[in-house]
């Protein structure tokens, strides 16, 4: 059971223009792989790294916010989901503070 909250896959819309520039400094052997990659997939190596990049943001973000729960115990946390509310009297200073101005 996979639980998506409140991750969505995010739409990518290509810019018109791409004016923003990323540098890396390489290694000859960096250079030589990834040109090989990229040749090995008929892309050029701008496109082959902006993918690979792109493929590597997605799955961190995904990652982060995705939480798996084995199935034997997918019942029993949405059943704790679902329960209803509990007063903890030590939270409820923290409840009715007054809530500060995000900078």
């Amino acid at each position: 059971m996979a639980v998506q909250w409140p991750y969505k896959e995010p739409e990518i819309e290509m810019p018109r223009t791409k004016d923003a520039r990323l540098e890396a400094r390489l290694s000859p052997e960096e250079i030589e792989t990834i040109t090989a990659a990229a040749s090995a997939q008929g892309l050029t190596r701008t496109a082959f790294v902006v993918q690979a990049a792109m493929e590597a943001a997605h799955r961190l973000l995904r990652d982060e916010r995705l939480t798996l729960i084995a199935a034997a115990h997918g019942d029993a946390f949405m059943a704790w989901l679902d329960r209803p509310a509990e007063v903890l009297p030590n939270m409820k200073p923290l409840v009715d503070a007054p809530v500060l101005p995000h900078r």
